[in-house]
């Protein structure tokens, strides 16, 4: 196993009853015994005593009373085969004996998940979303009986209608699943080369497939479409001059869904100016 700049942090550890009970020093020390098992790369081999103990800034005799700790409750353990952990010469424990101490079940927790297990864990631990998203009804975009919320899916999703594409495809849980699928392409093609927020995906692909659908436009088509709304939502600012956050997808939930790109309120504008342009906003949707 090579060194790694990251490892992963298990969200059942907050359910783990060996980790909860631990002081709150413990649950700190077993969290940096994980991260340098990480910067370690070894399967799991913490590196010896003598360099946790500068690393940690802490007294020997601290550490391999931590490490003991530990160990009763099964975070870390020892492995009297120095050989397998560190070369010649440099394993080390403080102790009498020779011993390398491991984190428990590092190798297999941290080892890499294929795409289809993801996929598959993640149908399995998400429910059905049940409701349908609000803008979509108010927009007209989709008649509201005709898909079952069985359809919705947290790992996919399923817009009715002519013309849709990527039908059937998991909803992407990472940016490189992201930047490949077909209805993110779309809103990265438009944005010169934005990727939507982790939270955003599943939003964003729904709204570009109901566009699709409803305006029937191919892919090139779309892009077409939706820059003139992109364009005026990343040249506009707000009153304190800063321009409006592109990481916002309002222009296309909003705006693109709706048709309409609201008009500039100039700073300085009256209270009654900006009542005409509410009017003018709402006399396009009634």
């Amino acid at each position: 196993m090579t060194s790694k700049i990251w490892i992963k942090l298990y969200i059942e550890i907050l359910d783990d009853p060996k980790m909860g009970r631990l002081p709150n020093h413990l649950w700190r020390r077993a969290v940096e015994l994980f991260l340098l098992a990480g910067k370690k790369g070894n399967d799991g081999a913490l590196p010896p005593v003598e360099e946790m103990v500068w690393i940690l800034r802490l007294s020997q005799d601290k550490l391999l009373e931590d490490l003991h700790d530990l160990a009763e409750v099964g975070v870390v353990h020892t492995c009297d085969n120095t050989a397998l952990a560190y070369p010649p010469g440099q394993a080390g424990t403080g102790e009498s004996e020779p011993k390398t101490w491991m984190v428990t079940h590092f190798s297999k927790r941290q080892a890499a998940i294929p795409v289809a297990e993801r996929v598959r864990r993640s149908r399995d631990s998400n429910e059905y979303v049940t409701n349908r998203y609000n803008f979509c009804n108010e927009a007209g975009g989709v008649d509201s009986s005709s898909t079952s919320p069985s359809e919705y899916k947290s790992d996919s999703i399923s817009v009715s209608g002519e013309g849709v594409k990527g039908e059937g495809l998991p909803l992407p849980i990472s940016p490189a699943e992201a930047m490949v699928h077909p209805d993110v392409r779309i809103y990265t093609a438009v944005t010169g080369g934005r990727i939507p927020g982790l939270s955003q995906y599943r939003l964003v692909i729904e709204t570009v497939r109901l566009l699709r659908a409803r305006e029937k436009l191919d892919d090139a088509a779309l892009r077409t479409y939706l820059l003139p709304y992109w364009l005026a939502w990343s040249s506009r600012r707000r009153q304190d001059g800063r321009l409006y956050d592109p990481g916002n997808i309002s222009w296309l939930t909003e705006w693109a869904l709706n048709e309409s790109i609201p008009p500039i309120v100039k700073a300085g504008a009256t209270g009654q100016d900006r009542a005409e342009v509410i009017r003018q906003v709402a006399s396009r949707h009634p």
